[in-house]
């Protein structure tokens, strides 16, 4: 299973990969949404998983 930080640098290098292209406007955005999304998500669980972890009791 994949460590939710590593996924949060994956994401973040993707998207400033993607900043860095020379693709479409609209495919960049959407890329770029995607992914932002898919970085909210993870954002979310880490935070998530830190709060389970410094409150083992709750």
């Amino acid at each position: 299973m994949w460590n939710p930080f590593h996924v949060l640098v994956i994401e973040s290098s993707a998207l400033a990969f993607l900043e860095r292209q020379s693709t479409t406007k609209v495919d960049s955005l959407y890329l770029a949404l995607n992914i932002s999304l898919q970085l909210e998500k993870h954002l979310e669980m880490v935070s998530n998983i830190s709060h389970s972890a410094a409150n083992p009791c709750n």
